[in-house]
């Protein structure tokens, strides 16, 4: 079976332009990177051409350090003029990523890496879900039906084996 993700895609982007133009908030992304290779980069470039197509404001920072994005993070989680917060992984120091993504606000955490995001999944109230999962599903609902399925998941990561 041959999947058109592109169109998905672009049904997806115009019912968000849709539910943004109906609102007087003007929506703003965060995302944050330490020491990002250039795949990261790249990453975060086709982030800021997608939230600019779709009208949503984008800020990229690159932290020199871990210290810095955690006090980083902790500004934006309460800066109410950001809508959204990605972090880019992988992090430099590993051991704090937990503590890294439970700074970031769960009403703004878009990845749903936050610890409360990631409960409220597991019990199907999921605010945000792991993109990358999020959109796995979201191709395989509106391409075929999946009732009653066996699945076999690869991997173990957060975002993706794991949700």
């Amino acid at each position: 079976m041959l999947i058109d993700c592109k169109s998905i895609s672009n049904e997806i982007d115009a019912n968000t332009k849709d539910t943004l133009s109906k609102t007087s908030v003007k929506a703003k992304l965060v995302s944050f990177a330490v020491a990002p290779d250039s795949g990261t980069i790249s990453y975060l470039k086709s982030q800021k051409k997608k939230a600019s197509s779709l009208g949503i404001e984008y800020e990229m920072i690159i932290a020199t350090d871990v210290d810095e994005l955690k006090a980083l993070l902790k500004r934006c989680s309460k800066d109410s003029s950001v809508h959204g917060i990605f972090v880019s992984h992988p992090l430099p120091d590993k051991e704090s990523e937990l503590e890294i993504v439970q700074l970031v606000n769960p009403n703004k955490d878009i990845e749903g890496r936050n610890a409360n995001n990631l409960g409220m999944l597991i019990y199907g109230h999921e605010q945000f879900s792991p993109c990358t999962a999020q959109a796995v599903i979201e191709i395989l609902e509106r391409s075929t039906s999946i009732m009653g399925k066996k699945a076999t998941i690869i991997g173990r990561s957060p975002t993706v084996g794991m949700p």
